[in-house]
């Protein structure tokens, strides 16, 4: 995660569009504020980073010149992020494999995105990379749950 909102930071400085620049620069200040140690700050944290996936969803769907393919890409990875976040509050007994799951068709997703066309994403790299670090700690967790347990 750590090196995923490091790039984000870098892209964040080089992107021009507002609302990828907004989106960047939250999910950097997200994953930042979770190292602290002070706990109310943690909590809104992880807040502003579900809010952050939301808005890479909203972001996905409204953008008027995006091709179907970028549009279902950007607004599926935060679909994807969302699940798990959303499972979490919710308590769920199948979290961990829901969330894993859902990590692992992200990663697809993100590899997809770059094996196909790494120009048509350049405003969005940022938080997909963000958001595709965040699913590889899923799944990371996941496994290391399962054979360690």
């Amino acid at each position: 995660m750590i090196l995923g909102a490091l790039f984000g930071f870098i892209h964040a400085l080089k992107i021009k569009g507002f609302y990828s620049r907004v989106l960047n620069w939250s999910m950097v200040v997200a994953v930042g504020a979770t190292f602290t140690q002070i706990p109310i700050v943690v909590q809104d944290a992880y807040y502003l980073f579900a809010l952050t996936q939301l808005g890479v969803i909203i972001y996905g769907i409204s953008g008027s010149d995006f091709s179907a393919e970028k549009k279902s890409v950007v607004a599926g990875s935060g679909v994807l992020s969302l699940i798990p976040v959303l499972l979490f509050f919710n308590l769920s007994e199948f979290y961990l494999e829901i969330a894993a799951l859902c990590g692992v068709v992200q990663i697809i997703l993100f590899a997809y995105a770059i094996k196909k066309d790494v120009q048509a994403y350049k405003e969005e790299m940022g938080f997909l990379v963000i958001l595709a670090a965040d699913a590889l700690t899923r799944v990371l967790s996941f496994l290391m749950f399962l054979f360690l347990a």
